[in-house]
């Protein structure tokens, strides 16, 4: 088996043991912004095998300067005038509902290299995260 393998190996391990990151460094890593202190992760998804990775969270309360970290760290765009990022659907779990958060008037998002979205849901105080790599 060669290195590549090897390490590929220990990655599966060490998701199917339990041992993979917590959602605060998942996200950390992806979003390129440290959670902060009196930010929760209310719900976590994460699915990291396979080809196209994908990871939900659900954070309260929001914090505004952690979401512009967030939003410049990972160059994210908010939509042009009567726009929306293209929908993508995956088999989260029942606390993310699509409909209901892609319904949600403010979001920031970048189709480059992964799927990347927020949706700021200002009413319940929460923020909608999604990765999906491609």
């Amino acid at each position: 088996m060669g290195p590549g393998c090897r390490f590929v190996a220990m990655v599966a391990c060490l998701v199917l043991s339990g041992c993979a990151k917590p959602a605060a460094d998942t996200i950390s890593g992806l979003y390129g912004a440290p959670l902060p202190a009196n930010v929760k992760v209310v719900h976590y998804y994460g699915e990291a095998m396979g080809m196209d990775p994908s990871f939900a969270w659900v954070l309260s309360p929001i914090d505004d300067a952690y979401l512009k970290q967030m939003i410049k760290a990972t160059g994210l765009k908010a939509p042009a005038a009567g726009q929306r990022p293209s929908s993508a659907r995956y088999g989260f779990p029942r606390w993310w509902s699509h409909d209901r958060i892609e319904a949600l008037p403010e979001v920031y998002f970048d189709d480059g290299q992964g799927l990347r979205r927020i949706w700021v849901d200002r009413e319940n105080d929460r923020l909608y995260v999604e990765f999906v790599g491609t």
